[in-house]
């Protein structure tokens, strides 16, 4: 069962975040309040059951934002049914940012799932993964159960076509 600790924020809180700040596998709170003072809730349960899923692109024009907008499923281990969805964003609220790669918690660290990735332009990949036999590397640090799934920079160019609805003398 769980237990509050009644962890206090005094302030003006304009937003919260989860994310796993410490790589030990739960989620974290990162608070943003008034006056760009912030503050980090840390979990600290010990609890192994996750995984992490991280999207890169390679190549001359690729950039981090390029996994904006992905959407990362994970599935059985057959893929006949869909466990949860995340979808890699930038911003939202004030002031929060989402982490550039996808947590799924609940997960039997031994067992086999399907992780499907849908990426910015339709593009799709699915790979089978157990947890527990994965780690990622970024710089000197090695981060356990954290899946890193590449993709070849296609250099596409993003099309936005934007249309007036109505405008400001209309009303």
């Amino acid at each position: 069962s769980l237990v509050d600790k009644g962890a206090a924020i005094s302030g003006e809180l304009l937003d919260a975040v989860f994310v796993d700040y410490d790589n030990d596998g739960d989620l974290d709170i990162a608070v943003t309040r008034e006056g760009d003072t912030n503050v980090l809730l840390e979990n600290q349960t010990d609890d192994a059951n996750f995984l992490k899923v991280r999207m890169v692109r390679e190549g001359e024009a690729a950039a981090l934002v390029d996994v904006v907008g992905a959407r990362v499923e994970l599935w059985n281990s057959d893929a006949s049914a869909i466990l949860a969805r995340r979808e890699i964003g930038v911003a939202r609220g004030h002031g929060g940012i989402e982490p550039m790669w996808a947590h799924f918690g609940g997960v039997t660290p031994s067992s086999t799932y399907t992780v499907r990735i849908v990426w910015p332009g339709g593009d799709e990949v699915s790979q089978q993964v157990i947890p527990a036999s994965v780690s990622t590397t970024i710089g000197s640090t090695t981060i356990a159960q954290m899946l890193s799934v590449t993709q070849e920079d296609q250099t596409r160019a993003r099309v936005v076509r934007w249309r007036e609805v109505s405008s400001v003398d209309d009303e």
